[in-house]
């Protein structure tokens, strides 16, 4: 997809994302309904993951929730197939259960999402895009920001068995 990158475009390029490479990341991953799954977002940020989501399906419930409650309330209410997913960023800054800052790796995740009924069925080829720089006054101020230097991580796939 061709972006403009520039910062007095950059939400044209966030449209223009959640219209093409957001929805084509969301119809990649592992999910047994295809034509209308049901989808629940427990993220943080303000939305663009979900127009995406639209663009690809229908609707979807977006909440905050810390990682332990997302897993178990995950596992919860998911049924036998559901998929979890997973935008892995600043890993250098998740907490264990006790709250404590722990550097977490691709494999320290899957082992603890597979302690939830959980088995990793792999990353996206579409990249996931951590959109934290658009909303930050840090970044606002400096006038900058453009699509390009949005970090961009591998979604994780989870399935429930």
């Amino acid at each position: 997809m061709t972006y403009t990158n520039t910062n007095e475009k950059l939400y044209d390029d966030i449209a223009l994302w959640e219209k093409t490479d957001g929805r084509d990341l969301f119809l990649e991953m592992p999910l047994k309904e295809k034509s209308a799954p049901k989808i629940l977002d427990f993220g943080y940020g303000f939305g663009e993951q979900l127009f995406a989501l639209t663009n690809a399906y229908y609707d979807a419930l977006h909440a905050t929730s810390n990682k332990y409650m997302l897993y178990e309330e995950s596992h919860r209410i998911l049924k036998a197939g559901g998929v979890l997913s997973i935008l892995p960023v600043h890993l250098s800054n998740w907490r264990d259960r006790q709250g404590k800052k722990k550097t977490y790796t691709s494999k320290l995740i899957q082992a603890e999402i597979a302690e939830y009924g959980f088995s990793y069925a792999g990353t996206c080829t579409q990249k996931g895009v951590h959109w934290e720089k658009c909303h930050t006054l840090y970044y606002i101020k400096k006038g900058n920001i453009t699509f390009d230097i949005l970090e961009k991580v591998d979604v994780m796939n989870f399935v429930k068995k």
